[in-house]
């Protein structure tokens, strides 16, 4: 059920006809008694857009997008800083129950997250999004059509960026480009016991087919973050 959390970036169309449109990958996560809704900054930057635009829904069969009340500021010295690319928007939960028309899936951040120092290399990751290949445009029934897609990774280590992370993508969906890719969350499976349990290790940010390496952000800044999330609308 955790791979629910992950879901797909659309626009509201500016195209008659056409509801949405957009590409890129993002999680909704519970911390602080609150929900929220988090991808890369650069997706949303590199696309022209803002919240007002965001079209997320909670489900693939919901009718209804998620309303927001709240953008998020990341609190840090240098906001170029690669650990700062993050996008966080508040759902207003209140909003969401009166007209929601899904259920509201979300990775508990509280229970849910695993520090990325506390892997080893090689350690299996997965990772869940949205690539440009999974996307495609139905031209009689004016829709994208998308499909989330599940990628296995080996955790390499440290970037020398604060903060982040690299992996290396296992080539088991032969797909040519990670378009798309950047806000997808990043999971570890951690074994207590008879059980086993995803744990979010952080948020894609880049990386490239080509080398099939891939650049994240740990979960334990978005853990702070949204814990000390400080929003305005």
């Amino acid at each position: 059920m955790y791979q629910e959390a992950a879901r797909p970036v659309l626009f509201e169309s500016p195209c008659e006809g056409y509801s949405y449109w957009g590409l890129g990958s993002s999680v909704i996560v519970w911390n602080n008694d609150s929900y929220f809704w988090i991808t890369a900054k650069h997706v949303i930057e590199k696309q022209g857009q803002s919240f007002e635009t965001l079209r997320i829904f909670p489900t693939d069969a919901s009718r209804m997008s998620l309303p927001f009340n709240a953008l998020c500021r990341i609190n840090t010295p240098d906001p170029k800083e690669e650990c700062a690319d993050l996008y966080i928007l508040q759902i207003n939960l209140s909003e969401f129950v009166s007209f929601g028309d899904a259920p509201l899936m979300a990775q508990d951040l509280a229970l849910g997250t695993h520090c990325p120092d506390q892997l080893a290399a090689g350690d299996e990751l997965i990772i869940i999004g949205y690539p440009e290949e999974s996307r495609s445009v139905d031209y009689e029934q004016f829709k994208i059509n998308y499909q989330r897609r599940v990628f296995t990774a080996s955790y390499i280590g440290p970037a020398k960026q604060r903060y982040c992370y690299e992996l290396k993508v296992n080539d088991n969906l032969k797909v040519t480009t990670y378009n798309g890719l950047s806000g997808a969350p990043v999971f570890c499976i951690v074994t207590q016991g008879l059980y086993a349990y995803p744990k979010l290790v952080g948020l894609m940010l880049r990386g490239t087919a080509e080398s099939q390496l891939g650049h994240f952000v740990g979960a334990h800044v978005i853990a702070y973050a949204t814990k000390n999330a400080v929003g305005h609308k």
